[in-house]
């Protein structure tokens, strides 16, 4: 894929907009060159808007900043801008207009595939947007075909080509986070993939071990992701309950080190030993969360509040490896667990108006996502603009704290500030970089 672009497949029309809500081709880089013998390139229109297809009242359901809005900074979780698509995305664009343009606004810029991690690194390293612009590198769950989601469906690329290049490229961008990686049931390629060589259950599997994996270099390097997760939420918890299982060993290994360090104190008259007076381990005692990165975003959540509260009861289960969650003498003689309430989130919930709103036309499926936008904690919001060129993110992102304001009844400006600060929280671990 480094060598130049995936071919792209003809545009599909989504079935449902929640699920599959994009053209197939929309996160690939619109032309830049005309073909060898000068014609006309063959790629496909990129103009179009990907809602093209929607109904005209899916992109007012809900309102629009007023013109004039003036907020004092917005905080975008999580957008494309880097791929400069004419025509991107209606992300309630133009709503507030020159007001929220006006704002002083940090994004958040995720990569899709190995293909763009350079031009995100360059576009989050401009020197005009340097300083409120953060880059995230990841394969996107419709990337992982050979030539991209356009690709030769029954050629998965193989782990080894871009896991230690990813990790290698985040090692030497301390700025930057994991994304956009995650789950996808409807990608192209899941839908098609060959049964001879184990059809969905098979590319599910797939897509499966290359979150793992992505997630464990996001919690080995302490570098926040943001996670697509659409209609896999039985799979995610699979995969962090693992992680979890993962962290609890960590813990039991711990303490049984602590254990053997205070014998051996103990056997040269060296006293009581404290924790980890041999073998370098004086830090303080892990925690289950240690496995997980330090934070993490569902990106455009289009799950339901059964699923916020899953996710959080999880999180609840995380603080320290307790005698309740390693075993039975697990936790004897540990420190105290800490309150949960004391610990900075762990998952945080992203929501948009170009997929919530834009590209969710039923009025069902709009009350499902405002149910679930009021089940997350205050704390734990997130606004995204999720758009696809640089003059949209702060409409995009101005549009999504409508949307945040609406389902939970705050004032715009209360949006906006809790958004914002939620947003830089999140942000914090790699923006202390900077």
């Amino acid at each position: 894929m480094e060598g130049g672009m995936p071919s792209p497949p003809p545009s599909l029309t989504p079935s449902c907009p929640c699920c599959a809500f994009l053209p197939e081709d929309i996160f690939l880089p619109p032309p830049t060159r005309p073909s060898e013998d000068g014609a006309p390139s063959d790629l496909p229109d990129r103009r179009r808007p990907p809602s093209a297809c929607l109904p005209a009242a899916a992109a007012t359901a809900v309102p629009l900043p007023p013109p004039g809005w003036r907020p004092s900074v917005l905080v975008d979780t999580h957008g494309h801008p880097h791929l400069e698509r004419e025509g991107s995305a209606e992300s309630g664009g133009g709503g507030g207009g020159e007001g929220e343009g006006g704002a002083e606004v940090t994004s958040l810029v995720c990569a899709v595939s190995p293909s763009d991690w350079d031009r995100t690194l360059e576009y989050a390293s401009e020197p005009s947007r340097r300083s409120r612009t953060l880059p995230a590198l990841g394969v996107h769950p419709w990337y992982l075909v050979g030539g991209g989601e356009g690709g030769d469906h029954s050629s998965l690329m193989d782990p080894a080509s871009y896991l230690p290049d990813l990790e290698r490229r985040l090692a030497s961008h301390p700025r930057a986070l994991v994304g956009e990686i995650g789950l996808c049931r409807v990608a192209r390629y899941v839908r098609s993939f060959p049964a001879e060589l184990g059809g969905r259950a098979a590319a599910l599997e797939a897509q499966r071990e290359a979150f793992a994996a992505q997630l464990g270099i996001a919690a080995r390097l302490r570098r926040p992701a943001s996670v697509h997760c659409v209609q896999m939420h039985g799979p995610l918890m699979k995969v962090f309950a693992g992680m979890r299982e993962e962290g609890m060993a960590g813990v039991r290994a711990w303490r049984k080190r602590r254990r053997r360090a205070g014998r051996w104190q103990e056997g040269e008259g060296g006293g009581t030993a404290d924790a980890g007076a041999k073998g370098g381990e004086g830090r303080r005692e892990p925690l289950v969360r240690d496995a997980f990165p330090p934070a993490i975003a569902l990106h455009s959540f289009t799950g339901t509040a059964h699923h916020v509260k899953e996710l959080l009861a999880l999180e609840a289960t995380l603080g320290t490896a307790s005698s309740t969650s390693v075993g039975k003498g697990g936790g004897e003689g540990s420190e105290a667990d800490p309150d949960p309430e004391d610990l900075p989130p762990l998952f945080y919930f992203g929501f948009s108006h170009t997929v919530n709103v834009a590209m969710c036309p039923s009025e069902k499926g709009r009350a499902r996502n405002a149910e679930a936008v009021r089940a997350v904690p205050p704390r734990r919001l997130l606004a995204e603009s999720d758009v696809h060129r640089t003059e949209d993110v702060a409409k995009g992102t101005a549009a999504a704290v409508a949307y945040l304001a609406e389902a939970t009844g705050r004032p715009l400006d209360d949006a906006a500030h809790l958004a914002a600060r939620n947003g830089l929280e999140f942000l914090r671990v790699v923006m202390e970089k900077a």
